[in-house]
């Protein structure tokens, strides 16, 4: 595939076809980790590998991906202890946190609440591109204790502009 396309497009539709041919022989396998489509689709590790494919070499060129969905999808199906970004985080962390503020994952209300758990010992994004952020990153312990948040708090919940509500 070309490095700057016009990738999850209609745009995409000769790659998409001249993919089918040139990798109809590809041998497949199902996934050694649960993977997410940008359909919100959970690939689990007994997918059918001919499904995967499809999607893969399908709707994954020429379809747009939903963030949002794989976001709320992963955050629901597979209750993370943190989104780990493969980059430094500047292009998907602020998405990355509004849709965890819009489902109130983890009792996220708003944008301060994300800026307080980032700052904690237990970040809920994590940037492999950052210096020190995934270093210091560790996975909590089986005997944690869960944090509770006071009961009474007087805020105004504040949502980025464009910003949408996952129901």
């Amino acid at each position: 595939l070309p490095l700057h396309s016009a990738f999850h497009t209609p745009l995409m539709a000769a790659t998409r076809a001249r993919a089918a041919v040139e990798l109809a022989d590809l041998a497949l396998t199902s996934p050694a980790l649960t993977l997410i489509g940008g359909d919100g689709t959970v690939h689990r590790p007994w997918a059918d590998p001919a499904r995967l494919a499809a999607y893969t070499l399908g709707a994954q060129l020429t379809e747009p991906f939903d963030l949002e969905r794989a976001v709320a999808t992963a955050l629901g199906e597979l209750g993370p202890d943190a989104i780990i970004l493969p980059g430094p985080g500047d292009n998907l962390g602020g998405a990355i946190a509004q849709i965890m503020i819009a489902r109130r994952w983890r009792g996220l209300r708003d944008r301060q609440d994300f800026i307080d758990v980032q700052a904690s010992d237990r970040p809920v994004v994590v940037a492999m591109g950052r210096d020190g952020s995934i270093s210091s990153w560790r996975r909590p312990s089986k005997n944690a204790a869960v944090r509770r948040r006071p009961a009474a708090r007087h805020h105004c919940e504040r949502r980025a502009p464009g910003a949408t509500r996952v129901a």
